[in-house]
């Protein structure tokens, strides 16, 4: 009796995106061609997302003669305008953005195929481990190694659902239709990634990494998280100060009112009542955060901040644009598959 033959293994093409960031690059690329060893069915796209370090310069020389690397031009600032140029580039059954400061584990790439056998996963989220130049500062608690990331997977696998999506510095995604409605023209006024606002003259964000997730899980995908997949993250010592966190937090509230805006959802709803109902509380706190010990006061600066840019994007955010999802799939098209 013959034995069936196996299907072709998927291809798969990973992306980095990356703007004056040669020396953390350079390690990134060491790492990625480590892991993919000798395979032939993985090519490496390097989005330069308008450098002026010589990033372009050393890509073009990296890609001379090697089939396996293509160095692409996105001269519009923002991760959502690079990471929009990989995926018209991108051809490959299994898209992989990796950040520029991320080092994947030698079996990243086995973990992440591992993980894609299941046909009702569309997206695949990593563990991440923080690399750190020294200890943490007294100040810092454990609850903020979220947003550095540092974000190790409890027990074996998380199932994610919207908000709390993998990070976007590890994020593998399966080919499908529902990609194309990333691409579209509301997404691209928006600008949700950092380091945008050119076009649309709205303060950057972040969040485009939570609204990708959205999509496939609005396909009727699950988006998961393995414990398997594993990279390490390098932890800029700008992000280990007071001020860089209270920001990030600020920004965050601004993205969830803005989120549940571009979903069609009310900005004084459900998914914002908690931030924006908090406000009163943490103004009468913050005044004597102090009080509380290193740890406890930043914390409460931070959620004021998170609470008050919240707020800030309810009163004076843009309104008007909703963005396109796909159509919830029936419920019978993919076997286990979430919906919203």
């Amino acid at each position: 009796m013959a034995t069936p033959a196996l299907p072709p293994a998927p291809t798969v093409d990973i992306a980095i995106c990356t703007r004056d960031r040669l020396p953390m690059l350079t390690g990134t690329l060491a790492a990625l061609e480590t892991a993919i060893d000798d395979r032939a069915d993985v090519r490496l796209l390097v989005v330069d997302n308008g450098s002026r370090d010589g990033t372009g310069a050393y890509l073009s020389r990296r890609a001379d003669g090697n089939p396996r690397l293509m160095m692409i031009t996105e001269p519009q600032p923002g991760l959502y305008h690079a990471r929009v140029a990989a995926i018209r580039l991108a051809r490959a059954d299994i898209l992989i953005f990796i950040d520029d400061d991320v080092v994947p584990a030698p079996d990243f790439l086995e973990a992440v195929l591992a993980a894609f056998t299941d046909p009702a996963v569309g997206v695949v989220g990593a563990a991440i481990l923080g690399l750190h130049d020294g200890p943490l500062p007294d100040w810092f608690s454990p609850r903020l190694r979220n947003e550095l990331p540092d974000l190790p997977v409890r027990d074996t696998m998380e199932i994610c659902a919207y908000p709390a999506y993998p990070p976007g510095a590890c994020l593998a995604l399966r080919r499908h239709p529902c990609l194309d409605y990333f691409l579209s023209p509301e997404r691209r006024q928006v600008e949700l990634g950092v380091g945008g606002g050119a076009i649309s003259g709205q303060s950057p964000v972040g969040g485009e990494d939570t609204d990708l997730c959205h999509i496939y899980e609005h396909a009727g995908f699950r988006v998961i998280r393995p414990a398997a997949v594993r990279v390490y993250h390098r932890v800029h010592a700008d992000r280990l100060t007071p001020g860089w966190m209270i920001a990030k937090f600020e920004r965050d509230g601004r993205l969830r009112v803005r989120l549940a805006r571009l979903r069609s959802k009310p900005a004084l709803g459900r998914e914002t009542a908690v931030i924006l109902a908090a406000l009163p509380i943490l103004a009468a706190l913050v005044g004597i955060a102090s009080l509380f010990g290193a740890q406890r006061a930043v914390l409460i600066r931070a959620y004021f901040a998170k609470s008050l840019g919240a707020w800030r994007e309810v009163l004076w955010g843009r309104r008007g644009i909703r963005f396109p999802y796909p159509p919830h799939p029936p419920a019978s098209a993919l076997t286990g598959a979430g919906t919203e």
